[in-house]
Order: structure tokens, then C-alpha cells, then sequence
């Protein structure tokens, strides 16, 4: 397994931050085969993707803070954050039921609010998965069909936090 990553911070103004983070994982079995016996199934994943490990991840973002008074802030930010395919777990019954694996995507999250210069209070509107894109957070193989765990659907909530 090898990979590597790089990151790029740009604050715009005093108000604007700009970041855009990337990442590539070769993450394959070498030599992993087993000719089988009389409980195990033979296999052979030589040269596959291992599970969990999306060969590509991305995310940009962009983070405010702005002055609107003497006394309080606009404050915000916007993450969107990409995994390229990711492959859990290879099937249970390989050639009749796919492996459980989840296509890439897109997720995005923000939040936007008013906070006092201190930071000691705020108030925040926050989505998190802002456009509702169904996706998988982990899967299992199973012999009849695979069990897919779905990830967080949107959520807008608001956020009120007091730092001592």
C-alpha cells in the first residue's frame, strides 16, 4: 500500500479562506490466495483493491468570517468532500451477487451564523449533507444479497454554542 496526499490553503482576503485537499491510495493485494480446503472456498484477490481504501479523495472548502458590527461576526463555511469508489467487501458468492461497494460521490456540508468577536457565543444554521445524496457508510457480503448501511440523509438544524 502506498499513496500520497496534498493540500492547498489560500486565504483570499481577512474574510475568505480557501482550501482544497486531495488524495491518491494504491491500496491492492500483492499475493493473497488460498486454494481452499474442506470448510473455506478457494480464492484468489492478487492484484485487487482492498476494501476500504478509495483510491481517490478530494475536498474543497471555504470558510468566512466577516465583520457585519463592532459586536458580531458572519461566520461560515462550505465542505465538499469526494471519495472515489469504495469496495467494503468482496461477495460472498462471487459471479451471481456483486461485491458490496459504494460508487463515488459528492458530499456536501455547510454552516452559517452570527458569533461575537470573542467567539465565546454563536448561533448557527447547519446542513449537513446539503443536497440529500443517498450513500453508504459500510456493507456486508451476504450470501443471499449484500446489507448496505446508509449513510446520514440531510439534516438542517440549528446550533446554538457557548465556550467557557
Amino acid at each position: 500500500t502506498w499513496g500520497t496526499e496534498m493540500g492547498v490553503n489560500w486565504r483570499d482576503s481577512p474574510a475568505l479562506t480557501l482550501a482544497a485537499n486531495g488524495g491518491y491510495l494504491n491500496a491492492r493485494y500483492k499475493d493473497f490466495a488460498f486454494s481452499g480446503s474442506t470448510v473455506l472456498l478457494p480464492f484468489d484477490l492478487s492484484g485487487q483493491q482492498m476494501p476500504k481504501a478509495p483510491k481517490w479523495q478530494a475536498s474543497l472548502s471555504a470558510a468566512l468570517g466577516q465583520p457585519i458590527s463592532s459586536g458580531l461576526n458572519l461566520a461560515g463555511n462550505v465542505l465538499a468532500a469526494y471519495p472515489s469508489n469504495v469496495l467494503f467487501k468482496y461477495s460472498a458468492v462471487p459471479g451471481i451477487v456483486p461485491n458490496a461497494a459504494q460508487p463515488s460521490y459528492w458530499l456536501v456540508n455547510g454552516r452559517i451564523g452570527v458569533k461575537p468577536p470573542d467567539d465565546r457565543l454563536g448561533f448557527h444554521l447547519v446542513a449537513d449533507n446539503l443536497f440529500d445524496k443517498q450513500y453508504y457508510v459500510g456493507a456486508d457480503a451476504g450470501s443471499f444479497g449484500n446489507l448496505l448501511g446508509y449513510g446520514q440523509r440531510r439534516v438542517v438544524r440549528g446550533e446554538m454554542a457557548i465556550r467557557f
